[in-house]
């Protein structure tokens, strides 16, 4: 099992500078020590429209290392293939495009977009399913002219009923069933395209103001703190069933979480792995 990462590490000791200090993206410690896999991150510089600056794709990409994995990061509304309406072509087609110039300009790297097939949060998975499944087959060309596909699973204390007017409280249970559902669904739909699933460590930072109680109870009048890290029994409830579908995954930041090799998410995930590996 691989896992990919850009995590930040830190350590108060370090001397500032080092590469054990504070710092944005993915630290050599990492690597040696824990047996993570740097993530190679290219974020285009939009312009208007569906336009990005091609001058700095060739300039950026110019600079990766030969035969890396590069996730294409490419957001903006104005990017966002998925619509409630449907599936915008002419947005797939913009993106071919860039993934072609970027295949073009460096052939010997393997490129996937960010965010790709569209997004597969708790409510599309569970509440809308056949929507979202419709969409996701829709961009069937796209995904499987990447190396991969990356949903994104990202835990959010509030999770919304078929309303959209009900929260509940995501347990381990309810994650779990959003993972293997979305795998099974996107193993289906593209059988012969890798899954990377990417996944974040705390609480995201999306977030809605609910009523003062939720379908289950819960009181969601106290704001939720970005640098909440997800309780290890919902993260290993979501490994569970992406190690019985995936050969990797992404650990994609940590919100404003200073780096802590103890915290119980990257303790579960060490054990995982070991665990994974050992039964290989």
């Amino acid at each position: 099992m691989q896992i990919y990462s850009q995590l930040r590490y830190s350590d108060p000791r370090a001397p500032e500078g080092s590469e054990h200090s504070f710092g944005w993206g993915y630290q050599p410690v990492l690597e040696r020590r824990y047996g993570l896999t740097r993530l190679h991150v290219y974020y285009f510089k939009t312009l208007e429209g569906l336009e990005v600056d091609k001058e700095h794709m060739r300039e950026k990409l110019a600079e990766f290392p030969r035969d890396v994995f590069v996730m294409l990061n490419l957001e903006g509304d104005a990017w966002e293939p998925c619509t409630q309406a449907g599936v915008d072509q002419q947005v797939l087609d913009a993106r071919m495009e860039l993934l072609l110039f970027a295949k073009e300009l460096r052939p010997d790297l393997l490129f996937a977009y960010y965010y790709h097939p569209p997004s597969s949060s708790y409510e599309r998975c569970m509440n809308f399913r056949g929507w979202w499944r419709e969409r996701a087959a829709a961009q069937r060309e796209l995904a499987e002219a990447q190396a991969c596909i990356i949903p994104e699973f990202y835990f959010r204390r509030a999770v919304l009923d078929r309303t959209g007017r009900h929260p509940y409280e995501l347990t381990a249970a309810r994650a779990g069933l959003w993972a293997s559902r979305c795998l099974t669904d996107l193993k289906e739909l593209f059988p012969n395209t890798e899954i990377r699933p990417i996944l974040w460590p705390t609480w995201h930072s999306w977030f809605k103001q609910f009523p003062a109680s939720g379908g289950d109870g819960f009181d969601w009048t106290i704001e939720r703190q970005m640098d909440s890290r997800v309780p290890a029994d919902i993260w290993q409830a979501v490994l569970e069933p992406l190690g019985m579908t995936c050969d990797s995954f992404i650990i994609w930041g940590q919100g404003h979480c200073p780096w802590d090799a103890e915290s119980e998410w990257f303790t579960t995930t060490l054990e995982w792995k070991n665990h994974a590996i050992a039964g290989s």
